[in-house]
This record gives structure tokens, sequence and C-alpha cells, in this order.
């Protein structure tokens, strides 16, 4: 009981204070009450203290992001997640960020492959799905697998390894059938209908249990 009403004594004086030593007071009453109703106050307050200064911050990010100034943009953002937590300008930037990162990466990617180093280009694709998966960055790294795995797939089969092409087509529109790349894999085996693809996989059950297979 002294808690609580030491917590709201705290508090009362918080409202009377300048807006840092506000801040500062609502910040110590949810650190040392958090059970307090005190506390649950102070919290909202430290809330509504700390928008205006973050969405100043914010307008600033995202100006710098404009700019092409990602890595100055990305420090802000994560200035403000970290001064102004549960803000709205806290959790924008928090969206900010993984867009930011996400979009990094994929730049990353893509020079890779530019540059012949298709595997880790692809590598590094995925890591952008599995960790921004609601990333715009996100589905061009799906169209940019795809377009790697079928630009193999097509090599594969102009050196007559259909069999082999046939498989990657296949596995690249499981894993990313919405891409554009997946689309258009059947001209790559150079058939559109299903029967080819049922002769190859016929095939490829006869080479197997002969003990051979064609790569």
């Amino acid at each position: 009981m002294q808690e609580v009403r030491q917590a709201s004594r705290v508090l009362d004086l918080a409202k009377k204070e300048s807006k840092e030593k506000a801040r500062e007071l609502y910040v110590e009453i949810v650190k040392t009450y958090p059970q307090s109703k005190a506390a649950r106050e102070a919290f909202k307050l430290r809330i509504e203290l700390d928008e205006p200064d973050a969405a100043r911050e914010l307008e600033l990010a995202k100006k710098l992001l404009e700019d092409g100034k990602k890595e100055e943009s990305k420090q802000r953002f994560l200035k403000i997640v970290a001064a102004y937590p549960e803000t709205r300008g806290a959790k924008e930037s928090e969206h900010s960020l993984a867009e930011l990162n996400a979009g990094m990466k994929l730049d990353l990617a893509r020079e890779l492959a530019k540059n012949g180093l298709k595997s880790k280009a692809c590598q590094i694709g995925v890591e952008i799905i599995e960790l921004y998966p609601r990333s715009a960055a996100a589905s061009e790294a799906k169209e940019l697998i795809a377009g790697i795995r079928l630009e193999m797939a097509r090599k594969l089969a102009a050196n007559g390894s259909k069999l082999r092409a046939y498989e990657i087509c296949k596995d690249t529109a499981q894993r990313y059938p919405e891409t554009l790349a997946t689309k258009k894999s059947a001209r790559i085996i150079g058939r559109t209908d299903t029967r080819f693809g049922r002769r190859l996989e016929t095939q490829h059950r006869s080479n197997v249990g002969r003990g051979r297979f064609e790569a």
C-alpha cells in the first residue's frame, strides 16, 4: 500500500514538471512500480509526451531515405525505436527498418548475381524471404531466385539434360508459384503440356530401376 501511495505521489509530481523532467519521472515510475495503477498511467503519459518528437524524427529519417542516404536513415530509424518505444513513430520505424534492411540485402543479391555469383545470390534471397517475409523485397527476391534457377534449367535442357531441367522447373514452380519466371518455366523444357513431364518422370523411374540416373 505504501508503494502505491508513493507511486501516485511521484506521478502527481511528474505532471507538474517540465517535459524533460516529467519524462524521466514517468520512466522511473514504470521501472520502480511496474504493477501499480500509477505505472500504467505513467506509461501512457510517456508515450503521449514522446509522440511529437518521434514524429519529427521520423520525418527526418524519411527525408534521408528519399535522398538516397540509406545508412544515415537507418541510424535515424534505430534511434527512434530506442528513444521513443511504443510510439507510432517507433512502430513505423521498425517497419521501415525491415524494408530498408531487406532492400539493402536485395541490392547485394542482385550485384552478386550480376557478377556471376548466383548461388550466393540465391542464399541471400532465401534470407530475405525468411527474415522479411512481408517486405516488398521478399517478392522481388523470389523473382530473382526463380529466374536464376530457371536459367540453370534452360542451360541444362539445351545440353540435353531435359530430365534435370524439368525437375528444377517443377521444384521452382512449387517453391515460387506466384513468380513471373515460374509462369514461363514450361517454355524452358520446350513443351507446355503435362504429357512431357509425365514421360520424363516415367523415364526417370525406369533409369532408377536400372541403376542409372540422367543428371
